[in-house]
C-alpha cells in the first residue's frame, strides 16, 4: 500500500494496488481508522507521494498580439514572418496580417507550427504562454 497526497490541502488517498486505483480518501490530519493505519505507516519509514498539480489546460483561443508576442520571446517571430511573406496561401497571410484570435486547432496554427518544426507539445505550450500575457 501506498498513498499520496491529492490535492494542496491535506487530502490522502491510499492507493493499495499498484494499478494505481484510488480505494479511499481521507484527510490526513483528521481522526479516525484510516488516519491510525496512516499514520503507522508513515512511523514505520514511509513517505506519502507529495502532491502533483495537473498541467493548465491548453486554452483554445488566443489574440494574435499574444501569439505573435510569444513567438517573439521564443526567437522565432522572424523564422514565422518570412513564412508568411513566402506563401502564396491568403487566407493563411490574411489570419497572419488582420485575425485577431488563432484557434489551437486551425489550419494556420498547424501550417506554422510544422514549418517551424514545432512539437504538438511546444505549441501547447506557446498558447498556455499566450493566454497568461496581459497588458
Amino acid at each position: 500500500m501506498n498513498y499520496k497526497y491529492v490535492d494542496n490541502t491535506n487530502t490522502v488517498v491510499a492507493k493499495i494496488d499498484d494499478d494505481g486505483i484510488s480505494r479511499v480518501s481521507f484527510l490526513a490530519d483528521a481522526e479516525g481508522p484510516y488516519q491510525d493505519v496512516y499514520h503507522a505507516w508513515l512511523e514505520a519509514g514511509n513517505v506519502t507521494e507529495p502532491y502533483v498539480p495537473p498541467p493548465p489546460p491548453v486554452p483554445f483561443q488566443v489574440p494574435m498580439w499574444a501569439v505573435r508576442t510569444v513567438l517573439q520571446n521564443d526567437g522565432l517571430f522572424d523564422q514565422a514572418q518570412a513564412l508568411i511573406n513566402e506563401t502564396s496561401d491568403v487566407a493563411l497571410k490574411n489570419v497572419w496580417e488582420y485575425g485577431n484570435f488563432a484557434d489551437r486547432n486551425s489550419r494556420a496554427i498547424n501550417v506554422l507550427a510544422i514549418e517551424l518544426g514545432l512539437t504538438d507539445a511546444q505549441v501547447d505550450q506557446m498558447f498556455i504562454d499566450a493566454n497568461n500575457l496581459s497588458v
